[in-house]
């Protein structure tokens, strides 16, 4: 049996798996417990996977963040929570970000934002896909993302728009 998972940032705080070099892709973060929840707090919390950032190419990386309890839930509702999974500084496709709960996804906050697209230069919008009532019935599912969620191709050069799938069973 997965334990409840509470992040409370009590300043504005950064989990990075991002690329720090030229090329490649950006790295993972991953969380999972029977219950995922962000602490009230005025610290912006950001998770962030993104492809390289020294003038680098590459994708971005993935960021998972799953309640596994069948009354799970992921709870960012309280203070701001951001989620980047941009492609290179120079070229580089979106990576991906995936939400699910066994019952409720409730996601808000003054600057909350999701945002999967190439930073620069070409490249593809990411996938985001986020899934309340997984194993639940009757679950909520509640964005108020001030930020947006964005998965929007290059605005500087070729690349698709990429996808987002959201969905309350």
């Amino acid at each position: 049996n997965a334990g409840t998972i509470n992040i409370t940032p009590t300043a504005a705080t950064v989990w990075s798996a991002t690329n720090i070099g030229a090329t490649g892709i950006g790295g993972s973060i991953d969380i999972s417990g029977s219950t995922v929840t962000r602490g009230a707090s005025t610290g912006v919390l950001t998770l962030q996977a993104n492809g390289p950032n020294a003038a680098g190419t590459g994708t971005g990386g993935t960021v998972a963040v799953t309640a596994t309890g069948a009354a799970g839930d992921i709870l960012f509702n309280s203070g701001s929570t951001i989620i980047n999974t941009r492609g290179g500084t120079t070229a580089g496709s979106g990576g991906a970000v995936t939400l699910t709960a066994g019952r409720d996804v409730k996601y808000s906050g003054a600057t909350s934002a999701i945002n999967s697209t190439p930073s620069a230069g070409a490249g593809t919008g990411g996938d985001i896909k986020i899934t309340a009532s997984k194993t639940a019935t009757n679950g909520v599912l509640t964005l108020g993302l001030v930020g947006g969620i964005v998965s929007s191709g290059s605005a500087t050069g070729a690349g698709n728009g990429g996808s987002i799938i959201i969905t309350n069973n």
